[in-house]
């Protein structure tokens, strides 16, 4: 997302978890959910709530 890579983490991780809640019935094998989740991973190892 754009927040992230202007260094807004907090926010970027807010709307991660916002869209991957829109998709929770989404198909597990679908790519962008697989990479957004990935994502998620990623930031928050970074981000310290």
């Amino acid at each position: 997302m754009a927040e992230s890579k202007k260094g807004d983490h907090n926010l970027a991780l807010k709307n991660y978890k916002k869209n991957l809640d829109i998709w929770k019935n989404a198909d597990n094998d679908l790519p962008e959910l697989i990479d957004a989740k990935k994502r998620l991973a990623k930031l928050e190892s970074v981000v310290v709530q």
